[in-house]
């Protein structure tokens, strides 16, 4: 399925600029053709599970076997549908840097996995994280095997090797070789057609280059692409280039095109001595992924990789726990120390995983000339239910007018920072009128969606 660019929305979240005026009340500013579809088999919105959350290494974020229960119950409730996994090759007690800190890393990646599925996850992207060589896909495999068959861990579809293959010294016929190996490994498990090979996990350094390569060699191997991307806080046209560009790369692979997901993105701020990734949101001293901001501009992102395209996106990341020796904080809930507190970015991923399903088809929608708003259309293949994403990024709030909607059809609306507080709420229904145009005003940087799905939110925390 092409990747077909079709937006180039940008954001401005946090400047006092309200954008152009908003159009006649008659006027259609957004315009959607349900019949060209943009991406089929979307895979769903969702977050990266940190695979040592069960691990005693983690017990610095403090988390404990007494209180974990009450992280398991936000992460459920999040309902992330595709979620991302590292195997960290240290859990394995031949790799050398196994040691008594990484004997509980295997139990602990297992358990990782059946939270993901038990969470509803419909789609798994196991990511052997680093140190990957052909000679090690064998044993990769059998822990593939491990997971579908013995565990009966069947979301697990996707594999990717070597996490940002492109910053690290892999060099691309090593890359292939692994998936060759692994390839050849899960059809002797038996295994291989349960599980899809995405390749790249790229970043923008030499992206064109490894995307040409994959689709030249590895064409047969893959059943996607995936990119990482990052930017900052007061940077509204970065996370714009950067969609656009690889969209536009995949687009030009000819035979290569393949469905493309993100698998890493989001916000980073301003990092200081003493601050740990991704920094403070610019000119304060709070962590930005606690604030409004980011998680508006990580929904405008997801809006705009759905008008190009994207069939999956995978958040960096769902709760706070150890990886390595670094500190991070990017995720939507907190530390066990603080109670796992959730932060707005966990109620704006509530509203995209509430309101639409895996396997729906993303449709072709133009934008207006205002880039502090956009509009992403998703249905099912049935055409029966459809679900209506609106971005409002401005200060003010913004009359949408839609067309080209089924006529006379009813909405249900869920509104995330409606009260300027970053929670999600309901706002009441509305329905399109007799030439198909649905007509809703937005509060200011707020996010809707508008759904034919009969939605429970009773359960959010």
């Amino acid at each position: 399925m092409a990747i077909l660019a079709a937006c180039s929305c940008s954001c401005s979240c946090g400047k006092k600029n309200s954008g152009p005026p908003p159009p006649p009340d008659s006027a259609v500013e957004f315009s959607v053709d349900a019949n060209t579809v943009v991406a089929a088999n979307f895979a769903g919105f969702g977050t990266q599970y940190n695979q040592n959350v069960y691990s005693t290494f983690s017990a610095t974020d403090g988390i404990t076997p007494a209180n974990i229960g009450k992280l398991e119950a936000k992460v459920k409730a999040l309902h992330s549908q595709y979620v991302r996994v590292f195997f960290d090759s240290k859990a394995w007690p031949t790799d050398p840097n196994y040691s008594a800190t990484t004997a509980d890393f295997m139990s602990s990646f297992v358990n990782t996995v059946k939270l993901a599925q038990d969470a509803g996850a419909t789609s798994i992207n196991i990511t052997y994280w680093h140190t990957a060589t052909a000679a090690l896909m064998p044993a990769f495999a059998d822990v593939l095997n491990d997971l579908i068959v013995n565990h009966g861990l069947t979301a697990v579809n996707q594999v990717t090797i070597q996490n940002e293959v492109n910053s690290t010294s892999m060099t691309m016929d090593n890359y292939k070789a692994c998936y060759a190996s692994l390839d050849q490994a899960l059809t002797t498990l038996g295994i291989r057609s349960k599980i899809k090979f995405v390749g790249g996990d790229l970043v923008e350094t030499n992206q064109q280059s490894w995307f040409a390569y994959m689709a030249a060699n590895m064409n047969a191997l893959l059943a996607g692409y995936s990119s990482h991307i990052y930017w900052n806080d007061n940077d509204a046209a970065k996370p714009v280039s950067r969609l656009t560009g690889v969209a536009a790369i995949v687009n030009g692979l000819g035979a290569g095109v393949k469905p493309m997901y993100i698998t890493e993105y989001g916000v980073r701020g301003s990092v200081t001595t003493g601050v740990p990734d991704p920094g403070d949101l610019t000119g304060t001293t709070k962590p930005i992924s606690q604030t409004l901001t980011s998680a508006l501009e990580n929904a405008l992102f997801q809006v705009n990789g759905l008008n190009l395209g994207f069939t999956g996106f995978s958040r960096w990341d769902c709760y706070k726990a150890k990886y390595d020796g670094g500190e991070q904080y990017y995720s939507c809930i907190g530390s066990g120390t603080d109670g796992y507190p959730l932060y707005p970015l966990y109620y704006m991923t509530c509203l995209f995983t509430r309101s639409c399903q895996p396997g729906w088809e993303i449709v072709k929608t133009g934008q207006g000339n205002n880039k502090a708003e956009a509009v992403a259309v998703m249905q099912d293949k049935g055409d029966q239910n459809m679900t209506v994403y609106a971005v409002n990024s401005s200060n003010g709030s913004y009359p949408f007018v839609i067309g080209g909607l089924p006529a006379k059809k009813s909405f249900h609306l869920l509104a995330w920072n409606k009260d300027q507080q970053g929670k999600i709420g309901v706002l009441t229904d509305v329905s399109t009128d007799d030439q198909g145009v649905l007509r809703v005003t937005i509060p200011a940087q707020s996010v809707v969606a508008a759904t034919t799905l009969a939605v429970d939110i009773s359960d959010i925390p």
